[in-house]
């Protein structure tokens, strides 16, 4: 009589983790995402581009692991023109269901993440690339905004509404890659949104662009373009009834709008002695919006922004970046540009593109340049005088906490601040730090400022109001984290925070430094530039930052979340300290 197997012991522990043990696979090195592209040689679709995720919890959940598969890969295949996507599944062996004991099912996981049509076979992916007849005259949606070279290829970005069913489909089918390489990312929801939300969203997308060349092979499914990264924005009402901005709205404008909703009309009617009269001009005519329409002050937010992983570390961060700042600079109806929880890695690239474009770098692109604001900006000095004036009015206890208005020109700082459009708190770091490099490294240590006030050498008592020019930016932030703390252990936490502050902005300087001298060199290659800048003057900008980082790092950008922010954020780009937001 023959005698079957017996069935495992699901109740043991030890099997159970037997089963997960053999049968488990990291999700993030089973997903893998590809760009394809039909080729100019042979008119076949291949995949031009391969990359893992970062992560996959969204998807897969929080331990990152499918159950149930051999030799598992979930491959998420995306046109590189138009990012049509086709999602393909396969696997040697399968687990067959033991009592509730399944595999998991990917396909119910993935339904959120993409479209219906991502599910079908990826032979019918490859064939409708290859059989495309309007790949070859295919454009993006919207108007190119900016164009550059990199290594002698060519790329564009171009923009465009999301009202726009291209955009749309484009930014449905990309948009799962948000949550795949930016933690705690989430998508926006183009189903149920209705147009006038639409109307305020806009796309930029970043493209290679190939040329055309006589010996590519004359096939209509071959498209030039193929995708690099993407950005998204969105605008908001602007009302900031303690500020001046400049006037850009015309004479014979009436508030509130006739056309706004009598329900709201009484609650702006108070806000309206408050702001300049609204402008005749929107930023861009060919992208409409009708805030523009409205023309009222607005806050443009950057929401999602992603370099693919193969195009990272050439620029490609720095460029989107600029092009949709251009874009906002040249809105009179934009007071304000945003960004919505950015993680790490984009607040580094805003910095040094924000820093760069205030001090008008030679690395600043010409439709950035301010030479202006760049003077004003550059002389915004530590005014020592009336700081040690301030310092001899207050307490002996509280001698460091120094009013702004008496360590600096507040009144410069105010105004340059509103033509930059960069939020306070943003241009306030900025300002900081660029405060920080004429304060040679030598001289940047709390050894130096035992005297405080009175230290002997001035670059040292430099040193000592800068930290107090930080540490009062700290202490009215972070009022509310403070409230409830003794004088002494306030006050450490206080300087500790500015230490971190101060060691972040020279890891950033030195990229900046580095930056600089790299576009310079370029730049008298090419012979845009002179000869006539010493190696001294080099020298000396060498001399005013101390750390060494990878100046790709800035290219690095995933960007700024939907919603949410960095799950797991490090406390060193923001300085946060047991509560204490830097």
């Amino acid at each position: 009589m023959a005698h079957s197997t017996p069935p495992p012991d699901l109740g043991s522990e030890e099997r159970l983790a037997e089963l997960g043990a053999n049968w488990s696979i990291d999700s993030n090195d089973a997903t893998e995402i590809k760009l394809w592209r039909v080729s100019e040689q042979d008119g076949t679709a291949h995949s031009e581009h391969s990359f893992h995720p970062s992560y996959t919890y969204p998807i897969f959940g929080e331990e990152e692991t499918i159950f149930g598969y051999k030799a598992l890969r979930v491959e998420l295949n995306f046109a590189a023109h138009d990012m049509g996507l086709q999602l393909n599944v396969r696997y040697s062996k399968k687990f067959s269901p033991v009592g509730d004991i399944e595999a998991f099912d990917i396909n119910k996981a993935m339904e959120p993440f993409v479209p219906p049509d991502a599910f079908r076979p990826l032979e019918g992916f490859t064939t409708a690339l290859e059989t495309d007849t309007a790949a070859m005259d295919f454009t993006p949606p919207g108007k190119i905004i900016h164009s550059y070279s990199v290594s002698g290829d060519t790329y564009q970005v171009w923009c465009s509404n999301l009202t726009d069913p291209r955009a749309q489909e484009i930014a449905r089918n990309a948009q799962i890659l948000m949550p795949l390489f930016i933690e705690g990312a989430t998508v926006i929801n183009l189903d149920d949104a209705d147009e006038n939300v639409l109307h305020r969203w806009k796309l930029y997308l970043a493209y290679r662009v190939f040329p055309s060349g006589a010996d590519s092979l004359a096939n209509s499914a071959v498209s030039k373009f193929s995708l690099v990264g993407y950005s998204t924005s969105y605008r908001l009402w602007y009302l900031a009834p303690n500020r001046t901005p400049r006037s850009i709205f015309p004479r014979d404008y009436s508030f509130p709008p006739e056309n706004l909703s009598s329900s709201i009309t009484s609650s702006l009617s108070e806000k309206a002695s408050a702001l300049t009269p609204p402008s005749s001009a929107a930023g861009s005519p060919d992208l409409h919006d009708p805030m523009a329409d409205v023309d009222f002050p607005v806050r443009e937010r950057i929401s999602q922004f992603l370099i693919f992983p193969p195009f990272r570390g050439t620029s490609h961060g720095t460029q989107l970046y600029n092009a949709m700042i251009s874009l906002f600079l040249a809105d009179p109806s934009c007071l304000e540009i945003t960004v919505e929880d950015p993680n790490e890695a984009f607040d580094d690239l805003r910095d040094y593109s924000d820093l760069s474009r205030l001090l008008n770098h030679s690395a600043t692109p010409s439709h950035l340049a301010d030479p202006a604001l760049a003077t004003d900006f550059r002389n915004l000095k530590i005014d020592e005088k009336n700081a040690k004036d301030a310092v001899l009015k207050l307490p002996k206890n509280r001698q460091d906490a120094v009013p702004l208005e008496s360590l600096t020109d507040m009144k410069s700082w105010n105004r340059i601040h509103r033509a930059s459009k960069i939020h306070h708190r943003e241009f306030d770091r900025l300002v900081e730090m660029h405060l920080l490099t004429s304060i040679p490294p030598s001289h940047r240590s709390a050894s130096r400022i035992a005297y405080k006030h009175n230290a002997p050498q001035a670059k040292d008592r430099e040193y000592y109001f800068w930290r107090c020019l930080v540490k009062e930016r700290l202490r009215i932030h972070n009022r509310d984290s403070l409230a409830d703390l003794e004088d002494g252990e306030k006050e450490e936490r206080l300087n500790e925070a500015v230490t971190n502050v101060q060691n972040d902005y020279e890891r950033i300087l030195e990229t900046v430094r580095r930056r600089e001298e790299k576009a310079a060199t370029a730049a008298i290659e090419e012979g845009h530039v002179g000869e006539g800048k010493s190696q001294a003057d080099r020298k000396r900008k060498m001399a005013r930052v101390v750390l060494d980082e990878d100046d790709d790092d800035y290219d690095n950008a995933e960007g700024g979340d939907v919603v949410n922010g960095d799950k797991h954020a490090s406390m060193v780009k923001r300085t946060k300290l047991d509560g204490l937001d830097g």
